[in-house]
């Protein structure tokens, strides 16, 4: 419970005894009376170490200051060490004092609390324990109440806080592998002595000068976040006087921007304390830096200390909960950023600023390295440990507040100490199993009932707990006729969902990590089974509240090293997950270093490891442009290197070394390898002149000619494949471009993707897609710059998607098409005036619009939707001649309509389309022998058709004189003319005189 030293004069007993009997009543039960030295502590230093101790463990100390008290040495020497241990510290008068009769180092640090009697006294009778003597003590009623609200605002213990919150009266008290939030203070139980050690550094700390770190370090499992948010953070908000505590910010991918990023606690705190400005000028302020944002800071210290009625502005405390996250190789694009502006922010005292880390300590190496953070004060708080004893309060205490909340839940006491005994057992990850544990049984079970040690092994105890959360996912996922129903195929699905989307290597400490993936990334087939282990509580969802977007986590770390499925993936996928976050920090440095060829340090055995990335779609997703454009430069230095002796050799004279004999096998057994994965080249890049290399596919093209050839009006394709088959043959020749051959090839890949689609062949467009996309990979990294072959690669990219989506693997495609709109977005920016790369631009927004629409995320695809609008005005309205681009800005219109349809806005389709139709009937009017937007304005009156009813006629009518006109000329093909016999009908339907029915037509009669 609540403890507090009481410092005072033996000659003042009967007051501070009076005192401390109030105290108790008002729920201060741990009072410490200080005491004169024993025998056994005769000397002055012993004295303060006996204090030291006392002190460590007391919340506050309060100064009952008289005339003895300033006359008494060792009163003052107990206020000097609590003034240097940085306690909490209140000065309350007990006699008739003024502030001028205190001395300068007591009415100069604290505002002071007057009990001397006046008109508004309250009388309390005070024996003195083991005598007889009685006096009455008079003190005053307001300067009781003023105590007792100061000392409120000290108050650790978890019982102070009120729970259930009022927002949530059903809300659990065991949050499992969550952690607790600060309206969870309430049951934050087993941290108290920590909590008052952490809080009186931050006094410390506050007290000196600036820049401030304070960094909270713990292993993976302590706690931390919620020893922050739960137990820290609502504690020092009740300090209102001394701090003002900024919401937690979980850098996540967007440590600014995020829906707990920075930008999103300062918008919190500014409505808290009703301060008069937007969200977009806090966003512009945060975009400024420090100098912008420091205004602003400064405005809400002064608005809190006028709420405190405190003359001293407090300090502010911007924590950041998972600070690892900030020196992470990737998610975070904004972390340099943040980084910066709490850098320049911990620098000012106008306010005075505390920057907060709460990190793993394997990261705490980075966070001193880091440059943004040298020279400051910094503070480092090692989270201990927990006792069993506080494993205990964590068990029974919540409970407790339940019943108190009259929601009866029961631990048998002897089941608390079989979980005690499990917790001894699963040591290092002992706390989130036993938090996991106690939510499952609480959720599973309910309240009102009384949980024993047969429950608790039917959930498996703490070491089966995750495996029978699975359990139960499995037995759920038995109704989802999506989901396959033999284990070993889901366990599949599983891995496929999990790695490497949400698990990941760290390449420096070599263990695994959680990834943070958007719910898109996520192959869609895995989805279901996904979503179960959500509800299972085994993967926490974020949506971000500005964006909407859905972005997913592994519910704690300790899933990868407990969940043993899990474990063992992880270990097999060991090599791969290591390279690819050794090629991303790589990246970052050569990045961060002005791409300097000194700084591109993947090569030989390195390197080839680091390209059978591109083996896996999956991992290839993940490979950002600076990754792949950092390959690329690690592959032109590699080729340098090599080609460097043949340079020497021609410079004396002497021809260079034909190294056929020794490339040609290593090549064609890195070819094999790479064929399995069905990536092309990649790999052979790193081992010799590609001219050395004999790659023939003719089995692929017969094969597909052969189908071809049985489809009507598939002749053309078979010219397509007939062509490719004679490229095949020239690849071999050392007297052409080879890289050139190379791209034709890709060129021809994807004409033969078009095909295979045509006749249904989704499988085989997928693997020549992926064959011509891998083909584009290699030619593009001999020279990274090249925009044609960018372009090219983004095509590629592009039948990827197309042949991905054929098959519904929208998650695939989505990928797909995010890189085909990377490579657009980069040439497009980087020459803005050409026409043709900002129209590709907008169509690699349209086909991510498809799939998000597909997937059901109809606010991002109207936003997809919109942007190729955008782009497509813009382009067409300089490019009026083009009447591909007219019609297709039509196209993108009708987009927007259908999706507005679907989100139930009726009037913004009907506008959509009518702006659709508008553009055609523009084409039609100035390009009369323009069949193809006369045949597509057939669409738009169709639409309105269905959404403007009183309109509908009008619109059927003029759809069927469109299509009938076309059909008088033979211009109207068989496709088009089942339109016309289907809007015959609904016109025919509409004349019908509607039936009445005959109950009705006999009462009319009557």
């Amino acid at each position: 419970m609540s403890r507090i030293f009481l410092s005072h004069s033996n000659k003042d007993e009967f007051e501070v005894i009076a005192i401390r009997v109030w105290l108790k009543e008002n729920g201060w039960d741990d009072v410490l009376l200080n005491a004169p030295p024993t025998e056994e502590i005769q000397t002055e230093e012993r004295w303060e170490r006996t204090l030291c101790e006392i002190f460590t463990r007391c919340e506050a100390a309060v100064f009952f200051v008289s005339r003895n008290w300033l006359d008494c040495d060792l009163c003052r020497t107990e206020y000097e060490l609590a003034r240097k241990l940085n306690k909490r510290i209140f000065v309350v008068l007990i006699d008739k004092l003024s502030i001028g009769d205190l001395h300068p180092y007591v009415k100069d640090a604290h505002q002071t609390v007057s009990l001397a009697s006046g008109e508004d006294n309250q009388v309390l009778r005070v024996t003195l324990p083991g005598m007889q003597e009685e006096r009455e003590i008079t003190l005053s009623s307001c300067g009781l109440v003023q105590l007792k609200t100061e000392l409120a605002q000290a108050r650790v213990d978890p019982n102070y806080f009120s729970w259930p919150p009022e927002s949530e009266p059903g809300r659990a008290p065991y949050r499992g592998f969550e952690p607790l939030q600060a309206v969870d203070a309430g049951v934050f139980f087993g941290r108290n002595e920590a909590l008052i050690e952490a809080m009186d550094a931050l006094r410390g700390l506050a007290g000196d000068a600036g820049p401030r770190l304070f960094v909270i370090l713990g292993a993976s499992g302590a706690g931390k976040s919620s020893f922050l948010t739960a137990g820290l953070w609502p504690r020092l908000a009740l300090d209102e006087s001394h701090f003002l505590p900024l919401p937690v910010v979980r850098p996540g991918k967007a440590a600014i921007s995020g829906s707990s990023g920075l930008l999103a606690a300062l918008v919190r705190v500014a409505e808290k304390h009703h301060l008069c400005t937007t969200r977009a000028q806090i966003r512009e302020a945060v975009a400024e830096g420090a100098n912008a944002l420091r205004p602003l800071l400064r405005k809400l210290a002064e608005r809190a200390a006028v709420a405190s009625k405190n003359q001293l502005m407090p300090t502010v405390l911007i924590a950041i909960d998972q600070a690892e996250e900030l020196f992470e190789v990737e998610g975070n694009a904004e972390r340099g950023r943040i980084l910066t502006l709490l850098r320049d922010l911990m620098s000012t005292e106008d306010p005075a600023i505390i920057i907060l880390f709460a990190a793993r300590t394997d990261s705490y190496d980075a966070l001193v390295q880091a440059k943004s953070f040298g020279g400051s004060h910094r503070r480092v708080f090692t989270l201990p440990p927990l006792g069993r004893d506080a494993y205990q309060l964590m068990i029974e205490c919540p409970a407790k507040r339940l019943h108190q909340a009259e929601r009866t839940f029961e631990i048998d006491p002897d089941l608390t100490q079989l979980m005690l005994d499990d917790a001894d057992k699963s040591v290092g990850d002992s706390l989130p199993l036993l938090a996991f544990a106690l939510e499952q049984l609480y959720r599973c079970c309910g309240p009102a009932q009384r949980i024993d040690q047969a429950v608790y092994a039917g959930f498996g105890g703490l070491a089966g707990s995750i495996d029978a959360a699975l359990g139960r996912v499995f037995v759920a996922a038995d109704a989802d006729r999506r989901i396959p129903k033999n284990d070993e195929a889901r366990f599949a699905l599983l891995r496929h969902g999990l790695i490497p989307w949400l698990a990941g290597i760290d390449p420096e400490t070599r263990t695994t990590c959680r990834r943070m993936a958007r719910a898109t990334q996520i192959p869609e087939n895995a989805r279901p089974l996904i979503d179960l282990l959500v509800e299972q509580r085994l993967i926490t969802r974020y949506v971000d509240e500005e964006t909407r977007e859905t972005t997913l986590e592994l519910a704690h770390e300790a899933l990868l090293r407990r969940w043993g499925r899990l474990k063992g993936w992880l270990d097999e996928e060991f090599g791969r997950l290591a390279a690819l976050q050794v090629v991303k920090r790589a990246a970052l440095e050569w990045d961060a270093n002005a791409r300097s060829k000194t700084w591109a340090a993947h090569s030989g055995a390195l390197l080839e490891e680091a390209l059978r990335l591109y083996a896996r779609l999956d991992f290839m997703a993940l490979l950002v442009s600076t990754d792949r454009a950092y390959l690329a430069a690690c592959i032109e230095k590699e080729r340098a290197a090599r080609e460097a002796p043949n340079v020497q050799c021609r410079s004396e004279g002497q021809p260079p070394r034909d190294q056929s004999e020794h490339l040609l096998p290593r090549a064609q057994n890195a070819w094999r390898t790479t064929w399995i994965y069905s990536i092309g080249l990649v790999v052979v890049l790193t081992l010799g002149t590609l001219a050395l290399v004999a790659y023939r596919v003719d089995g692929f093209a017969l094969d597909l000619a052969q189908k071809l050839k049985q489809v009507p009006g598939a002749s053309v394709a078979v010219d397509i494949l007939n062509q490719a088959r004679r490229l095949q043959d020239q690849l071999p020749s050392r007297q052409a471009d080879s890289k050139d051959l190379w791209r034709r090839k890709s060129v021809a890949l994807n004409q033969a993707v078009e095909a295979r689609l045509a006749i249904g062949d989704t499988k085989g467009a997928i693997v020549a897609a992926q064959q011509s996309a891998a083909l584009m990979e290699f030619v593009l990294a001999s020279n990274p710059t090249d925009a044609g072959w960018r372009r090219d690669l983004e095509v590629s990219y592009e039948k990827v998607g197309d042949a991905q989506r054929a098959q519904s693997d929208f998650a695939g495609a989505q990928q797909s098409y995010r890189a085909d709109l990377a490579i657009a977005e980069a040439l497009s920016a980087s020459d803005p005036s050409n026409a043709q790369w900002r129209w590709d631009l907008s169509v690699s927004y349209e086909k991510v619009g498809d799939v998000q629409q597909a997937q059901g995320d109809l606010a991002g695809a109207l936003k997809s939707f919109r942007t190729a609008m955008a782009i497509r005005e813009t382009v067409s309205a300089s490019h009026t001649s083009n009447v591909g681009w007219r019609r297709d800005l039509a196209v993108i219109y009708e987009r927007v309509g259908d999706t507005l349809e679907k989100q139930n806005d009726a009037p913004g389709a009907v506008a959509a389309f009518e702006r659709a139709l508008a553009i055609y009937q523009e084409l039609s009017r100035t390009h009369r022998d323009d069949t193809q937007s006369l045949v597509f304005s057939v669409v738009p009156h169709w639409r309105l058709a269905e959404l403007d009813k009183p309109k509908q006629r009008e619109n059927l009518g003029a759809a069927l004189a469109i299509l009938e006109s076309l059909a008088m000329s033979n211009r109207l093909d068989e496709k088009r003319q089942g339109w016309l016999t289907q809007i015959k009908a609904q016109l025919a339907e509409l004349d019908e005189p509607k039936r009445i029915p005959e109950a009705e037509a006999t009462e009319r009669m009557k």
